[in-house]
């Protein structure tokens, strides 16, 4: 039986009342806030008089196992708990829920049409109540709140029946010139307008609330910056002024955009390139490594330390598992082990994974993403360790990790606007 934290149970009363009000709730927990057992308890709370309810727990793939051992840690719960991946939620559509939660849901913020499951969860969605749990509900842009609490019947923006509606009264519109094609830019969103709107559906607990319940560890980040190979460095200088880079057996990689070009220059400033042309034309894509100074210098400096690797490309994962061939991507293996190399890619290790047993988290590359910024180095954090978190990023000195390690930082204004008190 788990026995709720002070905030979690304050959190619990509060919760109650207003899903019951208002039949939406936003959770807005800072990670390792414990989210999930307050939604559980609010369904257990809100269920007890209602005959053979079912609650459905919607979340990526990863978390499912520790939801599931949280419902079968409550002291017999009054509803029914079934969990589902986004991925196959559209097997629920004809299924009767009392209550549907929704895990990490900015994952349906797309906007400015509503994405996939978007669509498939608000079928599921029509006149339940919902709870929204998410440590970060707009990663990018208040924008993406619209079609996350559009899936719901009682939204608190259920009067602007499109986006494009909404936009007009809550977003700063912008133009961009797109292959000189104007084209509305959406991500300015207002959110001094947008908030008056959620403060009566959301309960919102901070990294340093609940301090009697004890605190998160702090996180030591670091950014360490290492030579490359010249033959690398050359590669780089060729793609970035020439937007190709020819390789063996008449390879070539060609960058047609800028947000391409970035991508190919963060592949080779990291030691590996796709290439999926030849000089005669398409070919099978294949990713070769060009340089292994990061896993070298990685190697060398946390010899002896029990690390968890994070990469980016699959082909940076290749290569590290060669480099640490002990090694798992099993973060339940890695915390009971004392030899063990953690090594995963970064939006499979930001979500529903705990590597508070690691000496250090390696950032061994990094997308420009608030939420795999905030998640990748919030993974070593937990309330039982006592030491600091120490999180490394590793990059070369070519200059493109840095520029995509500042523009993800600089997004997670849009996440602590919901904290700000």
């Amino acid at each position: 039986m788990i026995t709720l934290k002070a905030h979690q149970a304050e959190a619990v009363t509060r919760g109650v009342n207003m899903l019951r009000r208002n039949r939406i709730l936003f959770l807005i927990f800072w990670m390792r806030k414990g989210k999930t057992l307050t939604s559980l308890s609010i369904c257990d709370e809100c269920l007890k008089e209602t005959p053979n309810a079912k609650v459905l727990f919607i979340s990526e793939l990863k978390p499912l196992p520790s939801i599931q051992m949280d419902y079968l840690m409550m002291d017999n719960p009054s509803f029914e708990l079934v969990t589902v991946n986004y991925e196959s939620v559209h097997k629920h559509l004809d299924k009767k829920y009392n209550i549907i939660i929704i895990d990490e849901s900015h994952k349906i913020g797309q906007y400015a049409k509503p994405g996939v499951f978007a669509q498939r969860v608000k079928k599921i969605c029509e006149n339940k109540a919902v709870i929204y749990l998410s440590a970060t509900p707009t990663p990018e842009s208040g924008s993406q709140l619209y079609h996350q609490l559009w899936v719901s019947s009682y939204s608190p923006f259920a009067k602007w029946p499109t986006f494009y509606i909404w936009a007009k009264e809550f977003v700063d519109i912008t133009q961009d010139n797109i292959r000189g094609v104007p084209m509305n830019n959406y991500d300015k969103a207002v959110f001094k307008k947008i908030m008056a709107y959620m403060a009566p559906i959301s309960i919102v607990i901070g990294k340093d609330d609940g301090e009697e319940d004890g605190q998160l560890s702090e996180i030591d980040e670091q950014v360490i910056e290492i030579n490359v190979s010249e033959k690398c460095a050359e590669m780089y200088r060729q793609m970035k002024l020439d937007k190709i880079v020819h390789g063996p057996r008449g390879l070539v990689s060609i960058s047609n955009s800028g947000g391409e070009l970035d991508n190919k220059l963060a592949q080779i400033a990291s030691g590996t390139l796709r290439f999926s042309e030849t000089i005669k034309g398409p070919c099978e894509p294949e990713s070769l490594v060009i340089d292994t100074s990061k896993a070298d210098f990685i190697r060398s400096y946390f010899f002896g330390k029990k690390i968890a690797v994070i990469y980016r490309y699959i082909a940076e994962g290749d290569l590290l598992r060669k480099y640490f061939p002990n090694h798992t991507d099993d973060f339940t293996k890695f915390n009971a082990s004392s030899d063990l190399t953690y090594i995963n890619q970064i939006r499979s290790a930001r979500v529903g994974i705990k590597l508070d047993t690691a000496d250090c988290i390696v950032m061994y590359n990094l997308e420009e993403s608030s939420i795999s910024y905030l998640q990748g180095i919030a993974r070593g954090q937990s309330m039982h360790r006592k030491e600091i978190s120490k999180v490394v990023f590793i990059m070369s000195k070519l200059g493109i990790e840095r520029k995509i390690y500042d523009s993800a930082k600089a997004k997670t204004s849009n996440t602590s606007v919901h904290y700000a008190k």
